[in-house]
């Protein structure tokens, strides 16, 4: 496991969690919700701006983009639903210790796409 890579992928997977919409069909921010964040003034303008994407999670979701199959549902299960290691490869249908071993791949194929060291 690549530790600098395992914690950028954690702040982009906290990222995508607090921007989704968890698949219920509705937007990410609704009034509602804006105005129970922002106040009652949300609306109008000069109110709170959305924040854009960090530089951290905009490099982590560039390269991610190469990732398909069970190396994303890997990134999804660890970095997006922080789900123990032990429910994330019952959920893929894995054992424990394959569902590791896609982590050291998805690792050390971001550390490739970023061109970082992985020694």
């Amino acid at each position: 496991m690549l530790h600098d890579i395992d914690v950028r992928l954690y702040e982009w997977g906290d990222w995508v969690r607090e921007k989704r919409d968890f698949g219920l069909g509705y937007p990410a921010r609704n009034v509602i919700h804006k105005a129970m964040k922002e106040g009652p003034g949300a609306g109008q303008s000069g109110g709170k701006k959305e924040m854009p994407m960090p530089h951290n999670v905009v490099m982590m979701e560039d390269a991610l983009l190469g990732v398909t199959g069970p190396l994303r549902e890997t990134a999804m299960q660890r970095y997006v639903s922080a789900a123990p290691d032990k429910v994330a490869a019952q959920r893929m249908k894995i054992s424990v210790a394959q569902y590791r071993q896609k982590i050291d791949q998805l690792h050390f194929y971001v550390a490739g796409v970023l061109g970082l060291p992985t020694d």
